[in-house]
């Protein structure tokens, strides 16, 4: 049965994207078929010739955004990018204001559409050991945009969909001044709203630490009202699989079952 966990942040740049690919990373390093998914981004490009490459379904020219392209490849599963990122809007603003503005209704509709296509058996990038050329995911993580309650159009935001599918959350703590208020807020909000909130991760999003760090994170400790999965530090360019001791934690907080892996 396939699992899923959304992962949202206590704030624009705060490292979703990053956090989200060694998610995938670290379930993947679990043996557990692992695809992303961002149901909603705002900032495009047009596509070049090594996203026509990498990515399945995109032809030169058409609108990528980046984040949603690290996190097609980084899955295992050769899934269309209309699957994986079905609403792709061009200005870097606020998404429901971007749709607004292209004259576009985003609807919970469409994310479920999407959803459950990813449910489906896709072609593998690479063949597992039994020789499986294609498989279903065993593990979905959902990208969130921005924080927990950003609007999608004037009657719903991407919260609810999360919500509406019961779906673990986990909260990206960007480690920066003001995050302590922005955490605490985040999960008194996540779980008001009857989500399973699951852990928090700590994402150092600045070459050096902020100031303080280390009392910090032991406020966060002693406050959070669920565990730290881990903590990691500043690294753009290498986006590797977690600690084994914090992928069990992981394991757990989504309740993956390793010995149900498709592979």
């Amino acid at each position: 049965m396939m699992k899923c966990v959304f992962v949202t942040g206590t704030d624009t740049d705060c490292g979703k994207t990053h956090v989200v690919v060694s998610i995938i990373k670290s379930l993947q390093e679990e043996c557990l078929l692992t695809c992303g998914f961002k149901p909603i981004a705002s900032g495009a490009r047009a596509a070049s010739k090594a996203d026509v490459q990498s990515l399945h379904a995109v032809a030169l020219g058409d609108m990528v955004n980046e984040d949603a392209v690290r996190l097609s490849n980084a899955s295992q599963l050769n899934i269309p990018y209309a699957t994986l990122n079905p609403y792709c809007l061009e200005p870097a603003i606020a998404p429901h204001v971007a749709a607004l503005e292209a004259g576009i209704e985003v609807s919970h509709t469409e994310f479920d559409a999407a959803f459950e296509r990813l449910r489906h058996t896709h072609a593998l990038k690479t063949p597992i050991h039994n020789g499986k050329q294609s498989a279903q995911p065993d593990v979905v993580v959902v990208e969130g945009a921005g924080g927990w309650c950003v609007p999608l159009n004037p009657r719903e935001t991407i919260a609810d969909w999360a919500v509406a599918h019961n779906m673990p959350v986990i909260i990206v703590v960007g480690l920066k001044l003001g995050c302590i208020n922005h955490a605490l807020l985040t999960a008194q909000a996540v779980l008001a709203s009857g989500a399973p909130l699951v852990g928090w991760v700590a994402n150092q999003v600045s070459a050096q630490p902020m100031s303080r760090q280390a009392e910090t994170l032991a406020y966060l400790e002693a406050h959070m009202p669920v565990e730290r999965l881990v903590t990691l530090g500043y690294s753009p360019d290498d986006t590797s699989a977690w600690p084994a001791p914090a992928r069990q934690r992981l394991i757990k907080a989504i309740g993956c079952n390793r010995a149900e892996a498709s592979a």
